[in-house]
């Protein structure tokens, strides 16, 4: 983990878990992560393979050229990120697991990027279905 957002909302999670398998999404203060919002998301869902986004950043909004509330995550990725994401979703639910990962891409004018993610366990309703998430 490279990017200063990934790692400062990772500790923020480590911090707020404390012993707990994960935190409660209730127990997430945006005030204690404001200056990480632009670049983070939340997905909603029971079933976490069909996961949409709750709420993202404007940095993430941007960065794929619309509002993604209700946009379903995985329809983002080609393929192969797809099936990757979808499996490492399984992992964070079923383990309460923090899931890291690179990526790259090319816009629509091909211009080469790449970045970082993580996906974030929150507890609601005693169960794991929703993801705090950045780029």
């Amino acid at each position: 983990m490279q990017n200063p957002t990934i790692l400062d909302l990772y500790s923020y999670w480590i911090r707020l878990k404390g012993t707990q398998y994960a935190p409660q999404r209730c127990n997430v203060e945006p005030g204690a992560i404001r200056t990480l919002l632009s670049d983070t998301f939340i997905l909603e869902t029971d079933d976490l393979e069909d996961a949409s986004f709750r709420l993202a950043g404007t940095n993430i909004c941007a960065l794929f050229g619309r509002d993604l509330k209700g946009v379903k995550f995985l329809d983002l990725w080609g393929d192969h990120g797809r099936e990757t994401l979808s499996s490492s979703l399984r992992i964070l639910r079923n383990d309460s697991a923090c899931i890291f990962a690179t990526w790259k891409s090319s816009t629509a004018r091909y211009h080469a990027t790449e970045g970082e993610l993580i996906l974030i366990p929150l507890s609601h309703e005693g169960k794991i279905n929703r993801v705090l998430g950045a780029f």
